[in-house]
This record gives structure tokens, sequence and C-alpha cells, in this order.
């Protein structure tokens, strides 16, 4: 027995006839991108545990703005997003990091402590 879903209203409820062809579609702008090769820079010259990384303490304005529209999308609008034309040069040294970082436990110095920020505004 097959269940039937309620009908969708709204944006959600979209067909391919009455979509633009950009909908859904999000573009980094270059200030965006350089933020996120800002944080990878940083993070290779100061290797921490990804427990004690907290995104607050990146310069990334661009980026949680550029977020912030996907995420209106994907809450309120037509419940998808591409981000288009993400660079990828560089991820090789960015995807060593995060498996570095996954695989090391933090030190007793570098535990996390509830209520406080363990790294100091980290700026490339």
């Amino acid at each position: 027995m097959s269940t039937m879903l309620p009908p969708r209203h709204g944006p959600v409820a979209w067909e391919q006839s009455t979509l633009l062809p950009d909908d859904g579609i999000y573009r980094l702008d270059e200030q965006c991108v350089q933020e996120l090769r800002d944080t990878a820079a940083c993070l290779e010259r100061d290797p921490l545990p990804t427990e004690v990384l907290n995104p607050e303490d990146f310069e990334l304005d661009r980026a949680r703005e550029a977020m912030r529209a996907v995420r209106e999308s994907l809450e309120t609008g037509i419940g998808f997003a591409i981000i288009d034309r993400v660079p990828l040069d560089g991820l090789d040294d960015i995807q060593r990091l995060a498996g570095d970082r996954a695989q090391t436990p933090p030190g007793p110095d570098l535990a996390p402590r509830p209520g406080k920020t363990h790294l100091s505004r980290l700026t490339p």
C-alpha cells in the first residue's frame, strides 16, 4: 500500500516549466572566495584539531552572507541550492587538513571548555 503525500504549495512546489534558468543557483563572489582561501591559509599556518575550531573565530562575513541566501532558498524558497563554481584549487591541502584534524584528538590544553572561546580572533 502506498501513502499519498499531501500536495505542496508555494515556491517549493516548482516544476521544470516554472523555474527560471538561475533559480537555486548561487555564485560566490571573489571576496567570498578570498575569505575561504584566507581561512584555509590560516589553518595551514596554525593547524588545530577540528574540535577547537569555531566559525566565529574567522573573518567570513561574505561567506556568511552567501550562506544566509542559500539557507533562505532551502527553508522558504524552492527547496534546493547549487553553489556554482566553488574554486577547487588547493582542495588537496584543505582535504588533508580536514583529515588530519578529524584524526587528531585534542590535547588537554585544547580540550573544549564550556563557555570558553579557544582561539583569539584568527585573521590571515
